[in-house]
């Protein structure tokens, strides 16, 4: 897994873009088995490489994909961090309260609107 991961920096790596990475091997937070990874993917400021993170994607993404024995899914995500919990989706949303009757109300009006949104993927 290593050296695939390896490999998958090396490739990543060259792009003008990308100014580096940190790769991640073994089960944590977001990896739940020993075979699968991550890699954190650091872009040049956007006044310097021009591109938006998505473009940068796009060009990675046929290069990548020639990397024997491995399978990297890209995905950008945005520059706020509001909780600190790993995610396989881009978006991931989290209600708490001290009062669980307030929770209890807020809860289903947060989904229904959630849900009436136009980009809404529920």
């Amino acid at each position: 897994m290593a050296e695939r991961q390896q490999a998958l920096a090396r490739v990543i790596l060259k792009d003008p873009a990308v100014l580096s990475l940190s790769s991640f091997i073994g089960i944590d937070g977001a990896n739940t088995t020993i075979n699968s990874g991550r890699i954190q993917i650091n872009l040049k400021p956007l006044a310097e490489r021009g591109l938006s993170a998505s473009d940068v994607i796009r060009r990675l993404q046929p290069e990548v994909a020639q990397v024997d024995g491995i399978t990297l899914f890209l995905q950008p995500i945005q520059d706020l961090t509001v909780e600190d919990r790993i995610s396989r989706t881009q978006f991931q949303y989290s209600l708490e309260d001290v009062d669980p009757k307030e929770l209890a109300y807020w809860t289903p009006r947060v989904i229904e609107n959630s849900r009436r949104s136009p980009s809404s993927a529920m």
